[in-house]
């Protein structure tokens, strides 16, 4: 896509965004035009087809969709399913596995709720807890493998770091998982829509994410990823007549043993679909596959490091991650700021009308594919007034 195309495109479809500077879509998206009108539309349609006629279509447009998933994140059809959120696609990993008393899981002291709690309940079932040190706001390769063990069962990290921005090397410990023979698990909603997430070049098993941040879409909805070789080692926890391949009837059951489970990722699917939610994430697809993976990361990575170099000589504020390579950045830039000036930090984003993630000492400024130069002038406008302040 040509620079003219992309600015077309933000113009058509995020004309909200002339009035504001956003820099917030690490906490939440604002839904561009034609994703807004897909939720009115489908229930219009429904309306239109009756209810229940309108169901084989929703069907079939769930499973383009499918289609969509996997080319973004570059994985087949069949090892997508629909999650609610994130920690209900990281909580189908972990009921569906085997557990032991002695088992372990690792992950790192930068996890998100979504992904830290899942793993913390385990303990009621003997499973450990082993957790990975940051430092600088980071970590490697080398720090994940001195914590696992025999009896780690699991790691599950994030790619991207929601209070630092730290871009793990995600392959690397792909690697690592693959050598030792554990499933690797990663919470990937920090990055996909703004980073390139590859699956399979990232030797990842498992995935998940919601849709609400930069896939542009509201709350609700999500999807996971589960390769082909760890759906055979999965026995999911729920099942409905969403996760089976046939329907037998209670009758039927009885004379049966186990259950008619879809041969792929759909058997981890449980109850109806949030339908509306994924005909709006077919037309936010629509908007990433054209802009393209790569070229979105490109671009949010010269944001970022324009953003870096015009900020520079900050005397009172500090900006993360900046001992790390640019490999490791990720498009969130967290700027911390002195404890006590949280108020002044208010009062001159209110003033300049842009939007972040305030917390009581950082800020986070989270770019996408649709900021712009102009949008990051403003950034160090802003930066540059927070620091005279203080």
């Amino acid at each position: 896509m040509t620079d003219m195309e992309l600015q077309e495109l933000v113009r058509r479809e995020f004309p909200f965004l002339e009035e504001i500077t956003y820099f917030n879509v690490c906490s939440v998206s604002l839904p561009p035009v034609s994703v807004q009108r897909a939720y009115s539309e489908f229930v219009e349609d429904c309306v239109k087809a009756h209810g229940v006629k309108a169901r084989a279509k929703a069907y079939e447009m769930i499973n383009a969709n499918r289609a969509q998933i996997a080319k973004l994140i570059n994985c087949d059809s069949d090892e997508v399913a629909y999650a609610p959120n994130t920690s209900q696609g990281i909580a189908v990993l972990q009921e569906s596995l085997d557990w032991h008393e002695g088992d372990n899981v690792v992950i790192t002291d930068l996890e998100n709720f979504a992904n830290l709690y899942q793993w913390k309940n385990l303990e009621r079932k003997g499973v450990g807890l082993k957790v990975v040190k940051s430092h600088d706001g980071g970590f490697t390769p080398e720090d994940i493998a001195a914590v696992i063990d025999e009896r780690t069962r699991v790691v599950s990290i994030s790619s991207v770091a929601f209070e630092t921005g730290f871009h793990a090397d995600v392959a690397a410990i792909g690697r690592l998982c693959r050598e030792k023979g554990i499933i690797y698990s990663v919470d990937i909603m920090q990055s996909v829509g703004r980073m390139k997430v590859d699956v399979k070049a990232m030797n990842i098993d498992y995935a998940a994410t919601g849709s609400h941040k930069a896939l542009l879409c509201s709350y609700g909805n999500g999807f996971i990823f589960c390769s082909h070789e760890l759906q055979k080692k999965l026995t999911p926890a729920t099942a409905s007549k969403e996760s089976l391949a046939s329907e037998p009837t209670p009758a039927q059951l009885l004379e049966t043993e186990g259950l008619p489970w879809y041969g792929d990722a759909r058997k981890f699917e449980a109850g109806n679909f949030n339908f509306a939610g994924i005909y709006a994430m077919s037309k936010a697809l629509n908007i990433l596959l054209a802009v393209g993976p790569e070229e979105t990361e490109a671009r949010i990575r010269a944001l970022e490091a324009e953003l870096r170099e015009k900020a520079a000589g900050l005397k009172n504020l500090r900006i993360g991650l900046s001992d790390w390579p640019e490999a490791r950045r990720s498009g969130m830039v967290i700027v911390y700021y002195p404890q006590g000036k949280t108020d002044l930090v208010r009062e001159v984003l209110d003033r300049h009308n842009m939007f972040v993630t305030i917390m009581p000492s950082y800020i986070r400024i989270g770019i996408d594919f649709f900021n712009t130069s102009e949008n990051v002038d403003t950034a160090v406008k802003v930066l540059r007034e927070i620091d005279a302040g203080c």
